[in-house]
């Protein structure tokens, strides 16, 4: 039967949405016999009768399915209503258990030349219908510039001492349309500085809007140790990496069927054997470790280097700390590790001293080149106090 499944893949605020709705729009003239544009509700990831009860009240337009029973909705005489129907279908935002569009569907059929879009973060989902699935990637550099100087100026031209900030607000956005959009329209009718400021604090904290639309992807992975390891690689993985390398660090016996499972759930990217993550879902993910505590020493993982020094230096790490990250190449001084600051640590799997080879070492008028090469010191007998489970690199 020629009923086409279409599913368009990709993170949240990517556009999944918009070009769904487009799709819908332009073939609502055409020759079908019932249409339904559904948006599935987060709340109901699960519901899978709810939400078939919604879609068929759409398509067949009975107010009374919405209050049948599940096996009264298997009835034949649905059943037949719907065969004959060439229908039109969008749903929205479809998550949940991988099976659901499967069982959404199960046993139900529509009449030739009837099309089913489905957009969703997760691409196992999709792919248990079959589905000819089309990943969406944002907007090139030029179309992510021009969305952001409408949200920002409107119809309005840009002033030159914008350009270089409208460029670095486009790098972080990697054309995410939802990221451009709320930026842009946070900053409008801004000034220069307010422009800077902004761009300064995104180094750390994520706008609020935008971190609660990509915290559902998070919170919709349900397992613990999926989540760990997303926050493993948003906190201590910058620049993409080899994904074979990060499976080894990670350690993990279920390391690469759970970072597969983030691929699909467009919550890390692979290309070409590498690993790499948007930076708005890694400031996402290190928000949602700063907000584990108020002190840095209770907190699951460190990657900022004031965190991670006061808590070498003045022993105040706890069994809470799984991962600490310390680039050498940001480090204001010698770094003097305490003997017992591993001590509490006993849950520490991840330590990673490393050096940001795209920055210079910190300058230092001490040194006539400018340049100095601070180092970590560890004292002598700390071994005792290291997890055996602790992976260096």
């Amino acid at each position: 039967m020629d009923v086409r499944f279409i599913g368009i893949w990709g993170m949240k605020g990517i556009g999944k949405t918009t070009l769904a709705r487009l799709a819908f729009q332009r073939f609502l003239s055409s020759h079908f016999d019932a249409y339904c544009f559904l948006k599935d509700i987060p709340e109901e990831a699960d519901n899978t009768n709810h939400l078939r009860k919604r879609l068929f009240y759409e398509l067949l337009g009975d107010e009374n399915l919405l209050h049948m029973d599940t096996p009264v909705l298997g009835s034949r005489s649905i059943k037949d209503r719907l065969r004959c129907k060439k229908v039109f279908i969008v749903l929205d935002n479809l998550n949940g258990r991988s099976s659901k569009l499967n069982d959404l569907f199960e046993r139900y059929q529509f009449a030739n030349g009837s099309r089913i879009i489905v957009t969703s973060t997760d691409k196992q989902l999709l792919m248990t219908k079959n589905c000819q699935i089309y990943q969406l990637n944002g907007l090139d550099h030029h179309d992510a510039l021009q969305l952001l100087c409408f949200h920002a100026f409107g119809p309005n031209s840009v002033a030159t001492c914008y350009e270089a900030l409208l460029e670095s607000v486009a790098h972080y956005a990697k054309g995410n349309p939802l990221v451009l959009e709320v930026l842009g329209s946070s900053l409008k009718y801004k000034s220069v500085e307010e422009w800077k400021s902004a761009l300064d604090k995104l180094k750390t904290d994520p706008d609020p809007e935008i971190k609660k639309v990509l915290r559902i992807s998070y919170d919709g992975l349900g397992d613990k140790s999926i989540q760990g390891i997303f926050l493993d690689i948003a906190c201590f993985f910058i620049n993409q990496v080899p994904r074979e390398e990060v499976e080894s660090i990670l350690n993990h016996a279920n390391a690469t069927i759970e970072i597969r499972v983030l691929i699909d759930k467009s919550l890390i990217i692979e290309s070409k054997e590498r690993l790499g993550i948007h930076d708005s879902l890694r400031q996402m993910a290190r928000a949602i470790v700063r907000d584990e505590s108020r002190d840095c020493g209770n907190r699951s993982r460190l990657w900022n280097n004031k965190d991670s020094c006061h808590v070498l230096e003045r022993n105040t790490g706890t069994s809470a700390i799984e991962g600490i990250l310390l680039d050498l190449s940001k480090l204001r001084k010698d770094v003097k590790v305490t003997r017992t600051a591993f001590s509490k640590m006993f849950n520490l799997r991840l330590l990673k001293l490393h050096s940001d080879k795209r920055f210079p070492p910190y300058n230092c008028s001490r040194y006539p080149s400018g340049e100095c090469n601070f180092r970590v010191s560890l004292p002598d007998g700390v071994e005792p106090f290291v997890s055996n489970d602790l992976k260096y690199f």
